[in-house]
């Protein structure tokens, strides 16, 4: 028996069903392709922060997180990372390279993090998009 194919798939399995009540990547692309490009994106529980370019999830390597930063971010910039990261291989925290798609869950962590706080959905508020998040885990 190959361990790491039986890993992979018990991976892929919970991360199809945190896809159930998540945000996913190809979630967020679409919403964000509907946004004003300049406008600027926020978290709403994360002190305004911005979400910043994409990682690997220290809770679930095969999911992805947003880390929140200081710097603020655009739509298009976001969306612009967001689009990258569909088919691109993360580094998993302790190791192991994991591939984004459509479907893969999102988070908003610090690097090396598993602060448990999933992003759900996002909402413009004047200027602003919104990222929703939710305290899961």
């Amino acid at each position: 028996m190959d361990l790491q194919k039986l890993v992979d798939t018990m991976n892929a399995a919970a991360s199809q069903e945190r896809a159930n009540y998540h945000m996913t990547l190809g979630g967020l692309i679409e919403a964000l392709s509907k946004e004003d490009p300049s406008a600027w994106v926020i978290y709403d529980t994360v002190d305004e922060a911005s979400p910043s370019a994409p990682e690997s999830y220290r809770g679930y390597y095969c999911d992805l997180s947003f880390p929140p930063s200081s710097t603020p971010i655009t739509v298009g910039l976001l969306l612009n990372e967001a689009e990258e990261a569909i088919g691109k291989e993360f580094t998993g925290y302790k190791g192991g390279e994991f591939e984004m798609h459509a479907d893969t869950p999102l988070w908003a962590s610090a690097y090396g993090s598993a602060s448990g706080l999933a992003i759900m959905g996002l909402k413009a508020v004047g200027n602003s998009v919104v990222l929703l998040t939710k305290q899961i885990d």
